[in-house]
């Protein structure tokens, strides 16, 4: 009779020690967090001092949305910003921010159908004292750059 009650207590430890590792995850998620900042607001949340823009990253194509650029926070505590949206990346994105932190560019390399030169695609942007991301229009840069005569067959250019 005394082997049930404990083999009874272990099965009742046991089950609420799984009841609590399945249940603490959901209940810390419901929290918020990340930098108290509303999701998909575009605001910063107040207690973000992180760099921003800290980094760009490419967002790979999937059936319901096409391949994006976007700027993020070095900490990740503001939604990021999207900022492009490439056709053929080849190289890149590289991101330029001027020591300030007041405005940048973004760079990225895409390649046409002929392989004869690669396009240069840039967005430049500037971040006002509200830390509002604006970003300009994009501009295409075509290679060879005009003036330079044209690329020999067989040849590439690089960056």
């Amino acid at each position: 009779m005394q082997t049930s009650s404990i083999a009874r207590s272990t099965f009742n430890i046991l089950i609420l020690t799984i009841l609590v590792l399945v249940l603490l995850p959901t209940a810390n998620a419901k929290k918020g967090g990340g930098g108290g900042g509303k999701p998909g607001s575009g605001d910063p949340p107040v207690d973000c001092p992180d760099v921003f823009p800290g980094f760009v990253y490419r967002k790979e194509a999937t059936k319901k949305s096409p391949e994006a650029l976007y700027l993020a926070s070095s900490d990740a505590c503001r939604e990021p910003v999207h900022v492009a949206t490439p056709t053929n990346l080849r190289f890149g994105p590289f991101l330029h921010v001027t020591a300030d932190g007041s405005a940048g560019i973004v760079l990225w390399v895409e390649e046409p159908g002929d392989a004869s030169h690669y396009v240069v695609q840039r967005v430049d942007f500037s971040i006002g004292t509200d830390d509002v991301l604006v970003p300009s229009e994009q501009v295409t840069l075509l290679l060879p750059i005009a003036g330079e005569g044209t690329v020999p067959a067989g040849d590439e250019i690089y960056l």
